[in-house]
């Protein structure tokens, strides 16, 4: 295992993870105690000879949703001029429709031989990613030649799923696909909330009666809320935007899908100031800044983005999240407080952003008490209605009439 960071190197080697994620750092500590992973520099003369050569690194995501593929090529490079035996490339990184064959093609320009290249998509979610790799609703193998999809295959014998096999570009296109669906199902909810709350209808009403349609799924991603954010599906969207043009073929509903989602921030920080009356001004506690509980990602995070539009729109912020340090308030842009409630002090709204369990046990008439406006933005419904009721909050809910 490598990584153009030796920081990340060393943190490996201590059996922890540059992540949190649950159960990651005991997974690494025990296949290092076990001899069966050995996080190595990209120099080490061990990355000489391996059967298999998976890229797996992030990717990075810019902030108009486009990948940057400059450090995952910077990776294949090194990696690629130490090696000294054949190998099979199988690349896991989200990258755009025809990076594969260009990252084995880079290698075998490297070496002086064409390798073997399949393609694998990786299906992780963020705070559950060992339970998804280890009961994955199925997976992906894209290789142009058979025998290596068989080979590829024979490493995750062990894994009872479906094993989809499909050519390369197959395989990445799968990924755009999946990714541009989902984004699909919630800018669609997200419109049809708006529209919800114009009408006087509840939007939750209108995705429970969705769901339970088996021409949709109760696991659709139908639900009310901010839209979607982290990058990942963005960057979907914009890669197969971008094939569009490429290929001069139409892609206005991937183009639409982006758009309501980008406007979406926007939007969002006008509805804050609309139920504080006026944004400048007006003390914002915002609870949660990762990108999901049981993490500590902050990248692309959409309570971060928002933090950073109510401090543009005049609105002092002060927020809180169980994984994010008060010192990291420095770079964000705004104050971090050490608890929840240092965050709700002196506040006009509080906004839950991340659903971390421990958000629901908060004291709803502690909160009130040191807040100047007893008003909360919780857009997914997560806190409990009925006691916030009782300490006179003003609750609102994205797609629920007020």
């Amino acid at each position: 295992m490598t990584d153009l960071s030796e920081t990340t190197i060393v943190q490996l080697r201590a059996g922890a993870a540059p992540v949190r994620e649950p159960g990651l750092d005991d997974l690494i500590a025990r296949q290092i105690a076990a001899g069966s992973l050995h996080p190595v520099t990209t120099s080490d003369p061990g990355l000489g000879d391996p059967e298999f050569t998976v890229v797996a690194t992030d990717v990075e995501v810019l902030d108009d949703d486009t990948a940057s593929l400059d450090a995952l090529e910077e990776l294949v490079k090194q990696v690629g001029s130490m090696l000294r035996a054949p190998t099979v490339l199988i690349v896991m990184s989200q990258v755009p429709v025809g990076t594969t064959h260009r990252l084995a093609a880079s290698i075998g320009e490297a070496t002086g031989r064409p390798i073997p290249v399949a393609c694998m998509p990786e299906n992780l979610r963020l705070g559950g990613a060992l339970d998804v790799f280890f009961h994955p609703d199925r997976l992906v193998i894209g290789a142009d030649d058979p025998e290596v999809a068989q080979r590829v295959g024979s490493l995750f014998a062990t894994l009872d799923c479906p094993k989809v096999t499909m050519s390369v570009a197959s395989a990445e296109m799968s990924k755009h696909a999946m990714n541009a669906y989902l984004a699909t199902c919630i800018s669609f909810m997200s419109q049809l909330s708006d529209l919800c709350e114009a009408v006087g209808a509840d939007a939750w009403d209108v995705a429970a009666a969705l769901k339970a349609d088996a021409r949709v799924s109760p696991r659709a991603p139908i639900l009310p809320g901010l839209g979607f954010a982290g990058g990942t599906l963005g960057r979907d969207l914009q890669s197969l935007r971008t094939a569009g043009r490429e290929h001069g073929v139409p892609a206005e509903l991937f183009d639409a899908v982006w758009s309501v989602n980008h406007r979406r921030l926007s939007s969002t920080v006008d509805r804050v100031g609309a139920l504080v009356g006026e944004l400048a001004g007006a003390r914002i506690g915002v609870l949660g800044l990762t990108y999901k509980p049981g993490t500590s990602t902050l990248r692309r995070s959409q309570s971060v983005e928002l933090a950073r539009g109510l401090v543009s729109g005049g609105a002092p912020v002060v927020a809180h999240d169980p994984a994010v340090d008060s010192s990291a308030g420095a770079d964000l842009g705004f104050a971090v407080a050490d608890d929840p409630y240092a965050a709700a002090a002196g506040a006009d709204a509080l906004v839950l952003m991340t659903a971390w369990p421990e958000y629901k046990e908060l004291d709803a008439e502690r909160l009130g008490a040191t807040m100047r406006r007893r008003v909360v933005f919780d857009p997914a419904g997560f806190l409990d209605a009925v006691r916030l009721a009782d300490a006179g909050f003003v609750h609102a809910v994205v797609g629920r009439p007020a």
